[in-house]
């Protein structure tokens, strides 16, 4: 699964449409469908602010870790 189906998976179990998702991650609904329709991966802190907007992180949108699972902090 890529990035943006990964994000429309989060946004989905969030009840969140396109438009809201880009609304709160201060985000262009264009530039999300030019994502999708690219396959591209946006700069870091536009993923950041996506996955914070979705309350996952970046590694679970980028399918590297499951947005279920809660790892400790390693000390």
């Amino acid at each position: 699964m890529n990035f943006w189906e990964k994000v429309d998976q989060e946004r989905e179990l969030k009840n969140l449409t396109r438009k809201e998702l880009a609304h709160i991650a201060k985000f262009s609904l264009n530039s999300i469908s030019t994502g999708i329709a690219r396959n591209s991966i946006p700069a870091a802190d536009v993923a950041l602010r996506i996955a914070n907007a979705l309350g996952t992180t970046v590694e679970c949108l980028m399918g590297q870790k499951n947005s279920q699972q809660a790892t400790p902090p390693r000390r």
